[in-house]
C-alpha cells in the first residue's frame, strides 16, 4: 500500500501569515441543498477569488429557517469560537443568496495558546476565518488528543480545519478498526481522498477490515466496492488481498 502522509503534509494552507487588523474579509454567499437531500451546502466566494464549500445542518445557523423569505442585516450567522459569519440576503425552501461578513473572535489565538498549541504566538484574521469555517473548536482539540491524535501545533490545527476533520470522523475511523487513525496526517489523508466511514463499515461485510488508512483510501480510489468483492468471489477468487483486489479492478476498468 502506498503511504500518503506527503500528500497530507502537503496540504496548501490558506492562512499562513499575520493579516493586518484592519482587513475586512467579507464576500458572497450561496446556500443550496447538499448532494444527501438533507444538509446544505454552502459556498462562500470572496476577495482574492477563494471559494470555500462546507456541508451543514440548518440547524448550525442562528435564525435560520426553511420558510425565511428575507434575512435582515444580521438576521442569521455561523458561530464559532473563531469567529462569526453574519449573513445578509434571501433564503426560501432551503436555497439562497446574499453577502456575508467575518467577525473574528480574536481571543481564541489566546485560547490556542493555553492549549499549549505551538506557533500560535501569532493568530491573523484570515487564519481565525479559516478556523471559523472548518467549525473547529477549542473542545474539538481536547477530543482529538483523547481519541489519541497528538495535535500539536498551529499547522495541524489549520490543517484539520481547512480539511473539515472532525472528531466525529476519527471516531467512527477508529471504531470500524483503522489500524492507524491516530496521527493528524493520516486522517487528513483519508479525509483529502473522501474516505468514508461508511465504505470501511460496508467493506467489513466482505471480510476487509483492519487496514491502514491508506489501505483503505487505495481501494476507494481504485472502485472496489463490496459488490465487486462479491463478484469476484462468486468467481472464485475467494482468496484474494486487497492489493489484488484493487488490481483486478484496475484491469476490469482499462478494458475497452
Amino acid at each position: 500500500m502506498r503511504m500518503l502522509v506527503a500528500l497530507a503534509s502537503a496540504v496548501t494552507l490558506l492562512a499562513a501569515v499575520p493579516a493586518p487588523a484592519a482587513v475586512d474579509y467579507q464576500g458572497a454567499w450561496t446556500l443550496s441543498p447538499a448532494a444527501d437531500g438533507v444538509t446544505l451546502r454552502l459556498q462562500l466566494q470572496w476577495g482574492d477569488g477563494s471559494t470555500w464549500n462546507r456541508v451543514m445542518e440548518e440547524s448550525a445557523f442562528s435564525g435560520l429557517s426553511g420558510t425565511q423569505a428575507d434575512a435582515a442585516p444580521g438576521g442569521f450567522s455561523i458561530r464559532e469560537d473563531a469567529g462569526t459569519f453574519q449573513f445578509t440576503g434571501a433564503y426560501r425552501e432551503r436555497r439562497g443568496a446574499g453577502r456575508f461578513r467575518f467577525l473574528p473572535r480574536r481571543e481564541f489565538g489566546a485560547t490556542l495558546r493555553a492549549l499549549g498549541i505551538q506557533g500560535a504566538a501569532q493568530v491573523s484574521d484570515r487564519d481565525l476565518m479559516n478556523l471559523a469555517f472548518g467549525g473547529l473548536a477549542a473542545a474539538d482539540i481536547a477530543e482529538f488528543r483523547a481519541l489519541g491524535v497528538p495535535v500539536a501545533t498551529m499547522d495541524e490545527v489549520m490543517t484539520l480545519a481547512v480539511q473539515q476533520v472532525s472528531p466525529e470522523y476519527v471516531r467512527a475511523l477508529q471504531g470500524l478498526g483503522a489500524t492507524d487513525a491516530n496521527t493528524v496526517n493520516a486522517v487528513v489523508a483519508a479525509r483529502m481522498f473522501g474516505l468514508a466511514p461508511e465504505l470501511v463499515r460496508e467493506l467489513a461485510t466482505v471480510g476487509i477490515r483492519g487496514l491502514p488508512l491508506d489501505g483503505y483510501v487505495d481501494i476507494r480510489r481504485a472502485g472496489v466496492t463490496p459488490a465487486f468483492v462479491r463478484e469476484v468471489r462468486a468467481a472464485g477468487h475467494t482468496r484474494l488481498l486487497p492489493d489484488a483486489l484493487i488490481d483486478l479492478r484496475r484491469a476490469a476498468r482499462a478494458r475497452p
